[in-house]
């Protein structure tokens, strides 16, 4: 079994016990993918402004962490 493969199980894995109510694991897809998220949100919409007033946020963006 290749690498890739063993993460999407894991990530499968994440994914059936948030179904059963282990919401704080969300915070792992948001670790993981969170800046691609956020970086495909911005072109959609031309800016960085645009794509945090839609809900997306660049994990580990200072700004972030100071409250602005």
């Amino acid at each position: 079994m290749r690498l890739t493969d063993k993460m999407k199980d894991n990530e499968r894995h994440i994914i059936q016990r948030i179904l059963r109510g282990e919401t704080a694991l969300y915070e792992h897809f948001l670790n993981t993918y969170g800046q691609q998220v956020f970086i495909l949100v911005a072109r959609i919409v031309s800016n960085q402004e645009d794509a945090e007033r839609r809900g997306t946020c660049c994990p580990g963006d200072p700004s972030r962490e100071n409250g602005q």
